[in-house]
Formats: structure tokens, C-alpha cells, sequence
């Protein structure tokens, strides 16, 4: 596990909490929310912090994302949603932090919405009273689903450069240089 994280320092603090304040503000305030699905580019974040920091980090960002978000709106803490969460950051680590590629990038887009968004948090919200468990409220959310899945592939992959390269980069300038 050592391999796949950065070392400890100012440069992942402020990484950290950029990606978590980009989090909070794509999920709670630039969304698009219906009673039943949710679309936002709450993946961007943690598919950067993902790439350039690891899977722990990644987990971290969306974890602390979910709880501080959800408790800004003055939602409960649904173990679910916040496991789902994390469970994403961990994905866009293990598949992104070494090596990007399109095939590497689509796996963790499918992964992201298809396991952690349609199953994971889906069974939050049925378990939590939010959702009724029938076929007329599980088709919207498989259509949120297929829709962010090709978003998240038309912005990854033909952005990795720019969004996975160049922040890399920055993170690992000398440390006389500015952030």
C-alpha cells in the first residue's frame, strides 16, 4: 500500500481540501435533482484526487465530502450513501493513480456509477425509507446512471491530460515553488 500514496505533506493537505470544497460545492449546489435521481460532477474531484493522490486519498475526499455536505443540508448521515462515496474515491485510485488510460478510465466510470451509484447508494436510500423498492423508481435512477457514465467518459478521457497530468505535476514541484 505504501507504493500507491504520496508522501504526507502540505502540497496533499491543500490537494485535500480543494478536492473536498470542489466536492461539496458540485453535489450541493451545481446539481440537478429530481425526487428520485441526482445529477452532478461530483466525479471530477474525486477522480483527480483519485489519480494524483491513491486510493486512501481518494476515499478521504469523498467521504468527508459526503458527511460535510449532507450535514450542510441538514441530512443524516446515511452509512450507505457515505460508504458508496468512499467506496469511489477508492476506485478512481486503484484504477487511475498509476497509469490512465481510456480502457482504465472507462472501468472506473462503470465502476463508480453502475456499483457504488446505482447499487450502493440505491440500497441507502431503500433502506432509509427515501425510495420505494419497485421497478418505477429503480428505472430512473439506471437512466441517471447510463447518462453520468457517458459524461464521466466524454470529460475523462479526453481531458486526462489536462486533469490527471497537470495536477500531478503541480503536486510534485519543489517545495520552494508556490502551489
Amino acid at each position: 500500500m505504501k507504493d500507491l500514496q504520496p508522501k504526507f505533506n502540505t502540497r496533499v493537505v491543500v490537494m485535500l481540501g480543494m478536492m473536498t470544497a470542489l466536492e461539496i460545492v458540485f453535489e450541493r449546489l451545481l446539481v440537478i435533482e429530481t425526487p428520485i435521481t441526482r445529477f452532478s460532477l461530483t466525479f471530477l474531484p474525486r477522480a483527480v484526487c483519485g489519480a494524483c493522490l491513491g486510493p486512501l486519498y481518494g476515499a478521504v475526499v469523498g467521504g468527508i465530502a459526503d458527511v460535510v455536505g449532507g450535514l450542510m443540508k441538514g441530512f443524516a448521515i446515511n452509512p450507505f450513501i457515505t460508504g458508496a462515496a468512499v467506496l469511489r474515491g477508492i476506485t478512481y485510485g486503484f484504477l487511475l493513480f498509476k497509469k490512465q488510460t481510456p480502457v482504465r478510465t472507462i472501468i472506473a466510470a462503470a465502476l463508480d456509477q453502475f456499483v457504488a451509484g446505482l447499487v450502493v447508494t440505491t440500497i441507502g436510500l431503500v433502506v432509509y425509507g427515501f425510495l420505494p423498492m419497485n421497478i418505477g423508481a429503480i428505472i430512473p435512477r439506471l437512466i441517471q446512471s447510463l447518462i453520468l457514465f457517458v459524461v464521466e467518459i466524454l470529460l475523462l478521457i479526453p481531458f486526462r491530460k489536462i486533469l490527471f497530468t497537470q495536477t500531478k505535476k503541480a503536486m510534485e514541484q519543489r517545495n520552494d515553488e508556490r502551489f
